[in-house]
């Protein structure tokens, strides 16, 4: 038995072949980007300037927590957007790190203020 071929409109598979080249190009500047805010919190980590003082441990949670945050987008960005339940998992870790962060920095703006009036 002769097993028939579907036969596909040229327009359709143009279409597809853009979207799919589309596809590949985002996914190529996510990944480019990742590796610039990575290094960019590299930089953070180890630079004296910190939107954060580096008292012990509260000082220090910042720094971790972003460049956490953008190893877990680097991650994420590299490995796993391809397998969409590791994308997930590692888009809300993202941004519970985040979330943290943003959370210490304003805790330590309170504190700091605080202090500055007493």
């Amino acid at each position: 038995m002769v097993q028939e071929q579907e036969y596909i409109e040229p327009e359709i598979v143009d279409e597809l072949n853009k979207q799919e080249n589309k596809n590949i190009e985002e996914s190529h500047s996510k990944k480019v980007w990742a590796w610039i805010l990575f290094i960019l919190a590299v930089i953070y980590g180890i630079s004296p300037i910190d939107l954060v003082p580096d008292m012990p441990v509260i000082g220090w949670i910042d720094d971790f927590t972003i460049g956490a945050a953008a190893l877990t987008n680097l991650i994420q960005q590299q490995f796993f957007q391809t397998n969409e339940t590791f994308d997930k998992l590692f888009k809300l870790a993202k941004w519970i790190l985040i979330s943290i962060a943003v959370l210490i920095f304003l805790v330590a703006v309170l504190i700091i203020t605080v202090i500055a009036k007493s």
